[in-house]
């Protein structure tokens, strides 16, 4: 600013500066992700990702993300940042690790929430907007079966025992498993093991679960007609409430039985 001063008739200039003081205006914000975005068994480890950015016009201090919210069953993620300052525009990327449960695998998705937090000078808090990342848990059972008569050569009237070994392949375990073996024609249902029941012609055995890498066995004992000939089909399946990534191992036939013999 400047002021004229008159003296002695002699006009003078005298400049006196004015200090403004700036207005400090602190910021974070919090951008968070996971990756991957899907899993598909219990026992996968994701990454969380928490990009964190200074974007206010002072320096900060004491700079970490905390976590608000997680839906996880598992131990929860615990965010490490390469520093704890940053000044204006700066950013920083903090990471944890996570490995998923079979419990977060059962609820279908993981939610995790967190908001970065820090300083300003002069020791006031700043906190960010929060920021949510969520996790899609997809389980998957590949499963397949096998049939296998306890004699490939059966003179008709005879009874005959296959087992039906369903096996899972993973990586989930699999949900209310059926083995459905329908009977044919010219042969009649004798027993089955337990878990199995027939109506109207069809076996079916259930099994509330099958962990990964499990098998299980059922027993069905049929009675072939005495006057059977010609070729008699058979063919059973295995199927579940977990997708199965690898539906064509699902079937398994028996086929080819004559008046003196039945081949598997």
């Amino acid at each position: 600013m400047c002021s004229s001063d008159l003296t002695g008739g002699v006009l003078g200039n005298t400049s006196n500066l004015v200090t403004v003081p700036a207005v400090q205006s602190p910021g974070l914000s919090l951008e968070k992700t996971v990756n991957p975005t899907k899993v598909t068994a219990a026992g996968q480890s994701v990454a969380y990702s928490f990009l964190v950015e200074n974007t206010g016009n002072v320096d900060l201090s004491e700079v970490s993300v905390v976590e608000t919210g997680f839906s996880g069953t598992g131990t929860a993620p615990t965010p490490s940042c390469p520093g704890t300052t940053l000044a204006p525009g700066a950013q920083m990327t903090c990471t944890a690790p996570y490995t998923v449960t079979q419990a977060d695998m059962e609820s279908g998705s993981v939610l995790n929430t967190a908001h970065a937090a820090g300083e300003a000078p002069g020791g006031s808090p700043v906190t960010s907007s929060p920021s949510s990342a969520a996790l899609t848990a997809t389980p998957l059972a590949d499963l397949s079966i096998e049939k296998t008569a306890s004699n490939p050569e059966l003179v008709p009237g005879s009874d005959q025992t296959y087992t039906l070994k369903v096996h899972n392949h993973g990586p989930s375990t699999a949900k209310n498993v059926k083995a459905v073996d329908p009977i044919p024609a010219e042969t009649t249902f004798v027993s089955a093991s337990a878990g199995c029941t027939e109506a109207a012609g069809t076996v079916t055995c259930a099994l509330a679960e099958l962990a990964s890498g499990g098998t299980h066995e059922f027993i069905i004992v049929t009675e072939v007609a005495p006057n059977a000939t010609g070729e008699i089909a058979n063919a059973a399946h295995v199927e579940s409430g977990t997708t199965d990534p690898e539906p064509g191992n699902k079937d398994r036939k028996s086929t080819r039985l004559n008046s003196s013999h039945i081949t598997i």
